[in-house]
């Protein structure tokens, strides 16, 4: 089960965790999709296909990466159990983690020494004033030192993140992959009415919005070991923020461009990692009222604070 297998075609099969409320795999009206990421995905071979952890015992052995988009409920523990089991057998992970939210993927980030702060980033720099982002919307325009990002680094090219919580390690063997800039910080109450830093409770940005993570795999703590078997690398990106890839947002700056290379080193498939071709349109930075509706943000903590305008 830790290499993934490929097809004649040269396809590989990748398993977006369904059951819990996640980011839906089709155009959707009525709540935030993925479907702009899934026909990306599809025209780099990729086949795309829902997992459910509750019927399924196992992640299936042709898994290239499993992606968790934004769960709103809790896992269950044996599906985390089951997650758990496939990245000790070398498995790749894709979580995406926003705030607000108990996900119940806790255990998998502290087991790889990551933690899922509860906060929700606040970024009042000037940069993200100039394009007209609010508060709660981290503009990023440094990036860690790691093959999905040294191509958005290289372009400065900038991603957003509507809503984002910040990870902490330290981890062994993690590369932090998104960082906020020095006017943000982590907003700890998250039910204030109004956003200011508070030196003794909240933390102060730079913050980390995403890490890239790899290890031995562990095959002894699944009871699956076999001396013969070489460890294959077991892989996790870990990111604090979903709507990021969803419909509206995917194509925009450099997010398509970086949930797709997160695939990608998920997946092995270094020669696809890179900047995709794209007219200038689609670089354009515009939140519209479809794009902040979708993130489904109906909580008092976000709505009388924010009014976000279409820029660009």
């Amino acid at each position: 089960p830790a290499i993934a297998k490929i097809t004649a075609t040269g396809e590989q099969t990748l398993y977006f965790l369904q059951g819990h409320g996640e980011l839906s795999l089709e155009a959707n009206e009525t709540q935030p999709s993925l479907s702009q990421a899934i026909a990306a995905l599809t025209s780099q071979g990729y086949i795309t296909e829902p997992l459910n952890l509750v019927t399924s015992e196992a992640v299936p052995d042709d898994a290239a990466a499993v992606v968790v988009a934004a769960p709103s409920t809790p896992l269950f523990e044996a599906e985390v159990e089951r997650l758990q089991a496939y990245l000790n057998q070398g498995g790749r992970l894709l979580a995406l983690v926003p705030p607000l939210t108990e996900t119940g993927l806790d255990p998998i980030a502290s087991d790889w020494g990551i933690e899922l702060v509860a906060d929700v980033v606040v970024d009042v720099s000037q940069v993200a004033q100039v394009v007209g982002a609010g508060p709660v919307v981290v503009l990023v325009t440094t990036y860690g030192d790691h093959p999905i990002t040294r191509p958005l680094q290289a372009q400065n090219l900038m991603s957003f993140f509507p809503l984002a919580r910040s990870l902490q390690g330290p981890a062994e063997n993690a590369t932090p992959l998104l960082l906020s800039s020095r006017e943000s910080w982590g907003e700890i109450d998250t039910e204030t009415e109004r956003f200011e830093f508070d030196p003794e409770a909240d933390l102060q940005g730079p913050l980390t919005l995403g890490y890239a993570l790899s290890r031995s795999a562990n095959p002894e703590a699944s009871g699956e070991a076999s001396a013969e078997d070489e460890a294959p690398e077991a892989r996790l990106v870990i990111i604090g923020n979903a709507a990021f890839a969803s419909d509206g947002n995917f194509r925009q700056l450099g997010n398509g461009d970086l949930f797709l290379n997160a695939v990608n080193w998920l997946a092995d498939r270094s020669s696809l990692i890179a900047i995709q071709p794209k007219s200038a349109t689609d670089r354009r930075f515009a939140l519209t009222a479809q794009n902040i509706n979708g993130l489904a943000i109906l909580s008092t903590f976000i709505l009388p604070l924010v009014a976000l305008g279409g820029g660009g």
